[in-house]
């Protein structure tokens, strides 16, 4: 199971499901030096190794790409109510507590589309209101440094 993509006829391995099975794996390590990958990486190997028939694309509301969710025109054409799944393609909303920023995404989206530099900020602010619950209930069981180095940001007791 794979979500889907909404170019080129590839599926997009980022959000993936595989039944684990070692026959299979070491089939795979196998195939990785003789088998194409469009993007020179994971994605184009996991395409090229697996047929798309042998891909059940994983539907809305338990996938809903944020570029796609992203532009106005599209958000009304889902319930995202119903949405069960921000799979963030472009930027992440773990890139603000790094010190990154979206805006240059958001401004090739602007450019294109005419969009808002906010376009982003409905669909990573409950990512990031889950973050800091995450953060509240293991504030005391981790170091914060620790906890920063685990999941890679800042935490509020970081430096």
């Amino acid at each position: 199971v794979a979500a889907p993509d909404d170019c080129c006829g590839y599926f997009n391995p980022g959000l993936m499901v595989l039944r684990p099975d070692e026959k299979l794996f070491q089939e795979m390590l196998k195939q990785v030096p003789q088998l194409p990958s469009y993007d020179s990486g994971d994605g184009g190997f996991l395409n090229s190794f697996f047929a798309k028939e042998q891909v059940t694309e994983i539907p809305f509301p338990f996938h809903g790409d944020q570029i796609v969710l992203a532009i106005p025109r599209n958000r009304r054409a889902y319930d995202l109510d119903r949405l069960r799944l921000i799979h963030y393609t472009g930027p992440k909303p773990w890139d603000s507590l790094r010190g990154g920023s979206v805006t240059g995404a958001q401004t090739r989206l602007k450019d294109t589309e005419g969009l808002a530099t906010d376009l982003f900020k409905p669909l990573h602010s409950p990512w990031l209101a889950h973050w800091r619950t995450l953060q509240r209930r293991l504030k005391g069981t981790l170091p914060a440094a620790e906890l920063a180095a685990v999941f890679g940001v800042a935490t509020s007791e970081s430096p």
